[in-house]
Formats: structure tokens, sequence, C-alpha cells
């Protein structure tokens, strides 16, 4: 398979020193081994592909829409429902759903005013899924759907974002932990209690020039945060599950492009990040059982846009990544049971 050229034949420079690239949903549909595979389209469409079992790929297709932001995906607790959600063309909440027979519902348009990605959550222990972005007074706003199918009304959460949310649940308590940059370029969070009220803003130091990303650290009650720090290196923080504090900024070295995303390598106890580096390769580096990190690995090839992980259904030892290319089109590569990584993969389709 073919690598990406680095070089521009446009001369034009693909590299972003703004943090706004296009977000790449990847989800398994829910009872199948199908992943699904959603993004804005050149004609602010919405499109999906997906992998059968085997490995095979569809050719990408048109859902409809006017998509104006990247897209993100969530099951729908309680049904084998799929969703999906983006901004409108009125900058509002949009979501499509995919009921269990295949087809998909048409366009629902929840109102309100994003100036960022919506990021979708199944709440612990309950059967809401609950929906999280920036609004234009930069307050976080959320919404949920009910079990019954209905939505509730937009709910302002208070706090100062200057990045759209990140959401993760809090080892061992069910707790829904959003984060954020906020204020002055700090890393700041709220908490959602099992009653359902929120905590207030709290800031937790660091200096940010990203959005966030956060997994739980497996083997461990361990919630870490990333993101790019004011020297563009990698950064972190975490939570400590004795106290409930946070720790401080670490800086574990590098030069990011994007935003970082964080993912479990299956079949392992390492936490591993990815991201585009300064020469707009794919980059990642794993955190140890131990605590320690590795070396960052450069991947190669030529990313316009964040990386998405997700598992392969019918392969759970295989973890496959997503992101644009030069060419725009949909590419992937994958790490295999051996720790190995796949050659470059061009999907096709064209992403806005």
């Amino acid at each position: 398979m073919t690598t990406p050229n680095r070089a521009n034949a446009t001369g034009v420079d693909e590299r972003t020193t703004v943090l706004d690239l296009p977000m790449i949903a990847a989800i398994t549909v829910p009872g199948t081994e199908v992943l699904e595979v959603f993004y804005r389209g050149s004609d602010n469409d919405l499109i999906h592909q997906w992998r059968s079992p085997g490995g095979t790929w569809s050719e990408p297709q048109s859902l409809g829409g006017t998509v104006t932001s990247g897209v993100t995906a969530s099951a729908v607790p309680g049904t084998g429902e799929l969703a999906v959600f983006y901004r409108g063309a009125n900058m509002n909440l949009c979501t499509r759903t995919r009921n269990p027979d295949g087809s998909w519902t048409a366009e629902l348009d929840l109102d309100g005013f994003l100036i960022s990605d919506p990021v979708p959550a199944i709440v612990p222990d309950t059967s809401l899924l609950q929906v999280f972005h920036r609004g234009i007074d930069s307050a976080l706003w959320t919404r949920w759907r009910n079990p019954d199918g209905s939505w509730s009304a937009p709910q302002n959460l208070g706090g100062t974002l200057s990045s759209g949310p990140a959401t993760g649940v809090v080892p061992g308590m069910n707790v829904l932990q959003i984060l954020y940059r906020g204020s002055g370029d700090a890393l700041c969070g709220m908490w959602r209690h099992q009653d359902g009220t929120w905590s207030e803003e709290g800031s937790l130091g660091g200096v940010l020039t990203s959005g966030v990303s956060m997994s739980a650290v497996p083997g461990t009650l361990v919630l870490q945060a990333f993101f790019r720090g004011s020297d563009n290196g990698l950064c972190t923080q975490w939570r400590n599950p004795d106290t409930g504090g946070w720790s401080g900024e670490v800086n574990l070295g590098g030069a990011l492009t994007s935003d970082v995303t964080a993912a479990v390598l299956p079949g392992t106890e390492q936490l591993a990040v990815f991201y585009r580096g300064t020469d707009n390769g794919l980059c990642t580096r794993s955190r140890n059982p131990d605590g320690t990190w590795t070396e960052e690995l450069d991947l190669d090839g030529f990313l316009t846009s964040d990386v998405t992980p997700a598992v392969v259904p019918d392969q759970p030892q295989v973890l496959q990544l997503f992101y644009r290319g030069m060419d725009r089109a949909l590419w992937s590569r994958w790490r295999q049971p051996d720790g190995s990584w796949s050659d470059h993969q061009n999907l096709g389709g064209a992403i806005r």
C-alpha cells in the first residue's frame, strides 16, 4: 500500500497553526461486528463508510443534511440504535439515528448555538445519552435524551471554555467528568453528581494550547488527561484516586500540531496517545504499566486532521486509526496483535 506523500505538490502549506481540524467519528454498530465511520463531506453533507467483518470497506455514502462541524457518534443506551451528532447549517445541534434494521431517521434539529463539536456521553448507571458543547457565550451547554426518546431543554452548566469539552468516567465511581481548556488556558473541568446536579467549575492548572483528551489508565483507578502544552509538547495531568485531586502538569516532550487522542491498546495494559507531529506525520507513544512512557514513534503519513482510534469489532486485538490525508481522503492504518503497524490504507471519500 502506498504511503501518502508528505510533499505538497500544490505548494499550499497544509499545516495549520489553529487547532480546528476535522473530527472523524468511528464506532461499532450496536449488536453487530460492523465498524462505521462518519465525517463531513465535500458538499457539507453527512458521509458514512463501514467495514464489514473480514475487512471489506463500503464506498462513501451520503446521508444528506448540512454539516458545519466535525461529527461524533454514540450508541443509544437501552436500544440497538446508533446516533450521530454535528452542528447544522444554523450553528444548531443536529442528530440522526441508525435503526437496528440499518435504516436511518430524518435529521432532527435540537436547536442551540454551537461553537465547538458536540460531544456525546452515556451517563453512568442511567439510560441517558447526554450531549455537551461550547455555547455562543463560551459556557458549557448540555441536553440529554430521555429513555422515552424525547430530548430535554438545553441547560447552561456555566464555566468559561476556550475549547470543546471532553468527557470521561472516573474509574470506580461512575461519575461523569468533563474537562476543557478554560479561561487563562488552564485545564478546567466539572463533574456530574449521581443525583444529576453538577459541580462548580474548577481550575486544575497547566497551560493548554489545544483541546483535551482523557482515558482511564488500564489496571488502575486513575483518570488521565492529555493536551498540547505551551511549548507544543505533549502534556498530561491525572486524577489521584485516593484524594480526588489532580497532579500538576507533566511535559512528556515532542512537538504536536494537532489535538491528542488517547486509547487503550487492545490486549495490553498500555495507554497510547496519538497526534500529528511537526512534519504532519502520525505519531504515537505509550504508557507502560509501571507508569513510564515509551519514546515517540513516528508512523509516517501526512495528516490534515486529528486522529480517531477504534477497536475492530471482529478483531478485538486490533486498534485501527482514521484520519484525513493530504488528498482529503479518509486514510487508515492499524496496530496488529503483535504490536506491529500496517501500511497506510486509502479508503477514498472526500473530507471537508
